[in-house]
């Protein structure tokens, strides 16, 4: 069994650094106060950013990304500043032409962040 990988605390370095390769620079990742105006409680990560990490979780797992033939991924919570997130392994299974993998990204508090698929070639 795979084990839960941490990916750490969303903080604002990880966050501006990300806005910047991706030149998304939408204010509600970047100021507190529009972010609060917009209705939120405060910044929020770039969703891509989780889904990121969610592929990142495959090569800490082991996989190889050179043999990716499908990802997909279902967006279910924002991430706020100073959120903790993990990866959590939910299954596996064979293909006509490969394995694919389930997993999904939590908070701290167990509440998901965004469910994954992959599929692998063998």
């Amino acid at each position: 069994m795979l084990s839960k990988i941490d990916l750490g605390v969303i903080d604002e370095w990880q966050v501006e650094t990300y806005a910047k390769a991706s030149l998304d620079f939408n204010a509600i990742h970047l100021d507190e106060d529009f972010a609060k105006a917009a209705g939120l409680k405060g910044r929020i990560a770039h969703g891509m950013l989780s889904m990121g990490l969610a592929s990142r979780a495959l090569v800490d797992w082991g996989f190889s990304l050179a043999q990716l033939t499908h990802f997909s991924s279902k967006f279910k919570e924002k991430v706020f500043f100073g959120e903790r997130i993990f990866a959590v392994f939910v299954s596996q299974s064979l293909t006509p032409s490969g394995f694919r993998v389930e997993w999904k990204l939590v908070k701290e508090d167990g509440t998901d962040v965004l469910t994954a698929e992959a599929v692998f070639a063998e």
